[in-house]
């Protein structure tokens, strides 16, 4: 679990720096390297909602009576 956590952490991480280098690129009217990033992100999305499915459940609360 801890792994697929930091693995999370790591994919949205890389996705901050892709949104970050495509605007940069975007606002020098430089749209190649804007699709790419953008692809780029796309992909790592969908791998960051495939492994969202192997977190663990959350535990139950007991009842309290």
């Amino acid at each position: 679990m801890t792994g697929i956590t930091i693995l999370l952490i790591l994919l949205v991480s890389i996705q901050i720096w892709f949104l970050y280098s495509a605007l940069n690129n975007a606002l020098t009217e430089n749209f190649n390297i804007a699709l790419g990033t953008f692809i780029g992100s796309t992909i790592l999305f969908i791998a960051a909602a495939w492994l969202l499915r192997y977190l663990p459940e959350p535990r139950k609360a007991a009842d309290k009576k």
